[in-house]
């Protein structure tokens, strides 16, 4: 897996399924805040709508 270590707490990797729980419940808790850059959130009905 690609991992980019900033320091020692803070380290930035890519996504999986396994992050599709937690990634949609921050989405859907920052939705009205996204929104503004992010116009599709309204599609997004389930945590499955982005994958294929």
């Amino acid at each position: 897996m690609l991992t980019h270590r900033i320091d020692e707490e803070v380290s930035l990797r890519l996504l999986n399924k396994d992050d599709a729980e937690e990634f949609y419940q921050l989405t859907i808790a920052s939705k009205a805040y996204l929104k503004e850059w992010l116009g599709w959130l309204d599609y997004i009905k389930s945590k499955r709508a982005g994958y294929s």
